[in-house]
């Protein structure tokens, strides 16, 4: 029956560039950028240390619930910041994305283990496995009162029912994994393929249509919008975009270089709200394009996901520092802000080859790319040759310099942070090594070095498969 589900499906896909003819991505800028006074952030330090906080929800029980994928626990914050921890049987479990499921209960992928939990507001925890032994990633409430779920290794969406009863989709046409799901305004569920820069959309009988993204980014979070859209955030490329239901495209570049928006909700407050990892702020975006930004303590690859409260309480993860935070924003008129990074001089690079390097036992050996003259950008006195090791045990970056200046190295995978380092640099260079901070799965990650001498830039990527 599951093979003649897929014929079906693989019929009914509507390739983008044939029904959505003329909806080419059209980029403005967000108005300007203006950060307002907030109430003084709050933070709340998760009880077990090096918990590996990944995924943040609110509730139905008024409470927030994120996931400690370190550990294998579920966490509970109430508005107070009262943090309570539910160990699941074992700290291998890795549960990584979580959803307020429409039973009352949390539920929350473990792909580590194949498996789909549960979780009452009382505690109680029962698992179910994915049949097909698949590794499931995010995870959202359709429409249909079912659970759906993407595949990390897999170009399928899986559906859940309550009691357990899995089926799995063919993303008919696709070759790579869909990441972020979620419930869109038309009924039908709608999904991000980072690795092919393109947007998703399954209708409840199973037709499969694909979009065209923005064009040189990577979609990697999304969520309804309270204007009948899409919203998506493109962390690689500095900006949100916006996806109307017959596919034609829009997107707002924030005005920070150094931005990188991971997690997006829908507030109460009818605007779309963002964590920016990579200039630790928090971000407001109206449907008409407005940027407000409301900058939180800096740490390098914070905050991450985040959960919509009451009104303008939003709700978000440190994993650096191990803690849960909120602000409140202040509604008082806001004053501009002034970002002193200008645009890039170079252009990014493109991404480099997908080797998986090898797997042997023993010591940690150099990409031989390590070894390749570094070709100096003659405008910015700047080069970098990305690369990886064996075993994934680190990865090894080569930098060069005719002129001081700085390197910021990040690893990242559909908008989560893995690892960073950043450093001062002197002539001749010298290599950097990143060690990520958690375990890394199956699939490709983006290794990207941003290079600054002054006011210019120099941009470059590098694709790490890891098998």
């Amino acid at each position: 029956m599951r093979q003649g589900r897929r014929a079906l499906i693989a019929a009914a896909v509507l390739i983008a560039g044939a029904t959505a003819a003329g909806a080419a991505a059209v980029e403005q800028p967000a108005r300007e950028g203006v950060v307002t006074d907030s109430a003084p952030e709050r933070e709340f330090p998760i009880p077990t240390a090096d918990s590996g906080a990944t995924d943040i929800v609110a509730g139905h029980d008024g409470a927030f619930w994120f996931t400690e994928a370190n550990v294998g626990r579920i966490g509970r914050v109430s508005a107070a910041g009262a943090i309570t921890e539910f160990p699941l049987a074992s700290s291998e479990q890795a549960p990584a994305a979580i959803t307020a499921g429409p039973d009352g209960a949390l539920w929350f992928t473990e792909p580590g283990v194949a498996k789909i939990g549960r979780i009452t507001p009382a505690g109680e925890v029962k698992e179910f496995p994915v049949p097909s032994g698949a590794r499931p990633d995010q995870i959202a409430t359709g429409a249909d009162g079912a659970l759906w779920f993407s595949l990390s290794d897999a170009p399928r969406l899986g559906r859940m029912t309550t009691d357990g009863k899995v089926t799995e989709f063919m993303i008919a046409g696709a070759e790579d994994p869909a990441t972020a799901v979620t419930q869109g305004p038309d009924g039908a569920l709608w999904f991000t393929e980072p690795d092919t820069d393109r947007i998703g959309r399954m209708a409840p009988d199973g037709a499969v249509t694909r979009f065209a993204g923005l064009g040189g980014g990577a979609p990697t979070d999304i969520v309804a919008g309270p204007d009948g859209a899409l919203w998506f955030t493109d962390p690689g490329a500095n900006r949100i975009g916006r996806i109307t239901t017959d596919g034609r495209t829009s997107s707002f570049r924030l005005s920070h270089q150094e931005s990188s928006p991971t997690g997006i909700v829908l507030g109460s407050d009818g605007a779309l709200w963002y964590a920016d990892a990579g200039v630790s702020r928090i971000g407001r975006l109206t449907p008409e394009g407005t940027v407000t930004v409301f900058p939180v303590r800096a740490v390098e690859g914070e905050p991450t996901a985040i959960a919509a409260g009451a009104g303008r309480t939003m709700w978000f993860l440190r994993p650096t520092s191990n803690t849960v935070a909120t602000i409140t924003a202040s509604t008082s008129k806001p004053t501009p802000i002034i970002d002193t990074y200008r645009t890039p001089t170079a252009p990014e690079g493109p991404s480099g080859g997908g080797s998986s390097g090898g797997s042997g036992a023993g010591g940690v050996a150099p990409d031989p790319l390590l070894a390749v003259p570094v070709k100096l950008d003659p405008v910015t006195g700047l080069g970098c040759r990305l690369a990886r090791v064996r075993r994934v045990a680190q990865v090894v970056c080569r930098v060069e310099v005719n002129n001081a200046g700085s390197v910021r190295v990040r690893l990242t995978r559909r908008g989560r942070t893995y690892a960073t380092a950043f450093k001062i640099l002197r002539p001749p260079g010298r290599t950097l090594t990143v060690r990520p901070d958690r375990r890394l799965e199956r699939g490709r990650y983006r290794l990207e070095a941003r290079l600054r001498n002054g006011d210019k830039y120099d941009i470059q990527t590098r694709t790490i498969v890891v098998r």
